[in-house]
C-alpha cells in the first residue's frame, strides 16, 4: 500500500524493529537467566498488538489498510511464538485442545495457531499427555503431525490406528515407527488404501504379510510381493498368484533363486522375458 497512514506506518516500523531486536539477539530467549529480556520483548508485543486493535475498532478502514493490519497481527503471533517458553506452549496447547471448540474456532484464536500445535507435536519435550488430547482433534492435519513424531507413544499411535478417518490410518499404516502389532491390527483394516501402506511397511510381522498375500484387493498382493521384507515362505505362494503379483516378485530383490526358476518357466512369455531380464542383470 503505497499511502499508509501515519498510524499503519508507525505499526509497520515498531513490528520491524520487534523482528529485528529478536533476530539480531545472540541470546536464547528459551533460557531462564533471559526471563526478564522475554518479558521486556512480550509486553512490547503486548502493547502493539492492543493499539492495532484499538486503531481497527476506531477507524473505517479501507480493504487494503485491512491486509496490512492483519498481515502484522500473523507477524505478532510469530513473535509471540519465538519468546514463548516450551512449557508456555504445552499449557496452552492444553488449554486450547481440551477446551472443546471446533478446529475453525481454534483458528482464530489468537493465543494459539495451528501452526504452532504442529510445532509442539514435532517437539521431543512434548509429554504424553499432551498427544493423548491431540489425537483427539478433529483436524487430521495435527493428527499427521503426531502420527510422525519419533517420540509419539504406542498407546497413542494404537488410538491413531482406530481412527475414523481413513487417511488417518493409512498415515499411521505407512509410518515406519509404527511397531509390528499395531501394524497387525491395520492388515484387516477395511479399507484397502490402509492394507496397501500396511503391505509396503518393512516393519510388518510375517502373519500379517501372509493374511496381506491372499488379500482380495489384488493391489494388496501386489505391495505384499514388491516388499523385500516378506518372509522367504510367502515366495513360492505368490509365485502362483495373478500375472501382476507375479510380475512384481519376479522385480523383488531378495526372491529366492529356486522361485526365480519357477518363474523362468511361467505361462506367461512377458513374466519368462522378465525373468531374462533380471538373471543376467544380477550376472553383470
Amino acid at each position: 500500500m503505497e499511502n499508509s497512514s501515519p498510524e499503519i506506518q508507525q505499526f509497520k516500523n515498531q513490528v520491524e524493529a520487534l523482528q529485528e531486536q529478536i533476530s539480531d539477539s545472540d541470546l536464547d530467549l528459551q533460557e531462564k537467566s533471559n526471563e526478564a529480556l522475554r518479558a521486556t520483548l512480550t509486553a512490547l508485543t503486548d502493547t502493539i498488538e492492543e493499539d492495532i486493535l484499538t486503531f481497527s475498532r476506531q477507524k473505517q478502514l479501507n480493504e487494503d489498510e485491512k491486509t496490512v493490519l492483519g498481515t502484522l497481527n500473523l507477524q505478532l503471533r510469530e513473535i509471540r511464538y519465538l519468546l514463548t517458553t516450551s512449557d508456555e506452549k504445552i499449557q496452552k496447547i492444553l488449554t486450547l485442545f481440551s477446551s472443546g471448540l471446533s478446529s475453525k474456532e481454534k483458528d482464530n484464536k489468537i493465543e494459539l495457531s495451528r501452526r504452532e500445535a504442529l510445532a509442539l507435536a514435532a517437539d521431543p519435550n512434548t509429554p504424553p499427555e499432551v498427544f493423548a488430547i491431540l489425537a483427539k482433534d478433529e483436524d487430521p492435519d495435527v493428527k499427521f503431525a503426531i502420527i510422525n513424531a519419533p517420540h509419539m507413544p504406542p498407546e497413542i499411535l494404537e488410538m491413531l490406528a482406530n481412527d475414523k478417518n481413513p487417511w488417518v490410518r493409512k498415515v499411521v499404516a505407512l509410518t515406519t515407527n509404527t511397531p509390528p502389532e499395531i501394524l497387525a491390527i491395520l492388515a484387516k483394516d477395511e479399507d484397502p488404501r490402509v492394507r496397501i501402506e500396511v503391505a509396503s511397511n518393512h516393519n510388518t510381522p510375517p502373519e500379517a504379510f501372509k493374511t496381506l498375500a491372499e488379500d482380495e484387493d489384488q493391489e494388496v498382493a501386489i505391495k505384499v510381493a514388491s516388499n523385500n521384507h516378506i518372509p522367504p515362505e510367502l515366495f513360492a505362494i505368490l509365485a502362483k498368484s495373478t500375472q501382476r503379483v507375479r510380475i512384481a516378485l519376479v522385480s523383488n530383490d531378495h526372491i529366492p533363486p529356486e522361485i526365480l526358476a519357477v518363474l523362468a518357466k511361467d505361462e506367461d512369455p512377458y513374466i519368462r522375458s522378465l525373468v531374462k531380464l533380471i538373471k543376467r542383470h544380477r550376472n553383470n
